[in-house]
C-alpha cells in the first residue's frame, strides 16, 4: 500500500503506540525516535510499504528477530540511494536547462554559450575590462533558481579567475571594474554531477568587480 507523505507522517508519529500500546502519552524519547524514523523513511516513501515496515518493527521488538550483518542490511538501501541519486541528477539538469532556455527570451540576458553560460549586466562598469583568467577583487552573492539568497560575501575578497569553474571565467570575461553582473551557469560548465550540495545544479552568481589585482 503506497501512501502520501502527510499520512505517512501521521502514522509514524504514532509508531510508539504500536510498540507500547499501554502508554497513554508518548515520552520525549519516543517522539524523538518517531521523528528520526519519519525523516529516515521520508526519502524512501515511493519504495516501501509502511504496513510492512511497522509490522517488522513490532516483530523485532516482540519476537527478537535475528539481525543480519551490516553489509546485508545496507546493500538494498544503497541500491535505492543510487537510483535516487541518478533520478535527482537528471531532474536537476532538466530544471537547469528549462530555466536557462526561459532566460534567453529576456532581451537583457546575453549568451556566452547559448543555453549554457549566460549573463546579465545589472550595473555598468567604467573601469578597465578584465580577462577571464585575471585575479580580481569582488563582491559575491549566490542565488537559487527561485531567487533565494544562498550566500552573501559582505566584504570583497580576492579571487583568481583562472582557478574558478569554466562558466565563471567565461561569464566574467570582458566585464569592467565597477560592473555588477549576474551569471547563469549550466552544471556542465560548473560542478556537474560532483556538485558539493546537489548534483547537476544550476549556478547563479551576482558579482561586482571592485578592482583588478596587479
Amino acid at each position: 500500500m503506497k501512501i502520501t507523505i502527510s499520512f505517512l507522517c501521521g502514522l509514524l508519529l504514532g509508531v510508539s503506540y504500536f510498540l507500547f500500546p499501554f502508554k497513554h502519552e508518548s515520552t520525549t524519547v519516543e517522539r524523538a525516535l518517531a521523528q528520526i524514523i519519519y525523516q529516515k523513511l521520508d526519502r524512501y516513501q515511493k519504495d516501501i510499504d509502511l504496513d510492512s515496515v511497522l509490522a517488522l518493527v513490532k516483530n523485532y521488538a516482540e519476537v527478537q528477530l535475528p539481525f543480519v550483518s551490516e553489509d546485508e542490511l545496507y546493500e538494498p538501501i544503497l541500491e535505492v540511494d543510487e537510483k535516487h541519486a541518478v533520478e535527482e541528477s537528471l531532474a536537476s539538469q532538466r530544471k537547469a536547462e528549462e530555466y536557462l532556455a526561459s532566460l534567453q527570451l529576456n532581451s537583457k540576458v546575453r549568451a556566452v554559450i547559448p543555453n549554457r553560460v549566460l549573463f546579465e549586466v545589472l550595473e555598468e562598469g567604467r573601469g578597465e575590462p578584465i580577462a577571464g583568467d585575471e585575479p580580481v577583487r569582488v563582491y559575491f552573492k549566490e542565488y537559487s533558481m527561485d531567487g533565494k539568497l544562498i550566500k552573501d560575501a559582505i566584504k570583497p575578497f580576492a579571487i583568481p579567475l583562472s582557478q574558478t569553474i569554466r562558466g565563471f571565467q567565461m561569464g566574467m570575461a570582458g566585464a569592467r571594474v565597477g560592473e555588477r553582473r549576474k551569471l547563469y551557469v549550466h552544471p556542465e560548465y560548473g560542478f556537474g554531477k560532483m556538485g558539493r550540495k546537489s548534483p547537476n545544479k544550476l549556478l547563479i552568481y551576482e558579482v561586482t568587480i571592485v578592482e583588478k589585482i596587479k
